[in-house]
């Protein structure tokens, strides 16, 4: 599975490795100060792996939703 989706106008990217296991990326857009590339792997399921880039984009963007 390979999602690509955006949020707050930031692209990011969730993808299964294995039984549990997630890789997220976040890709701003070229050339946007202050933003940057980020990715990471965690266990447990899609909505854990779109949460972990919603929060790396919120946290470079300091963009908080509650």
């Amino acid at each position: 599975m390979y999602e690509e989706q955006d949020h707050h106008g930031i692209r990011y990217r969730v993808r299964v490795l294995g039984a549990r296991r997630w890789h997220w990326e976040v890709e701003p857009p070229f050339g946007v100060l202050g933003l940057r590339f980020q990715c990471g792997e965690l266990e447990g399921g899609p909505e854990d792996a779109v949460r972990a880039a919603k929060n790396a984009i919120e946290r470079q963007t300091g963009q908080f939703e509650h």
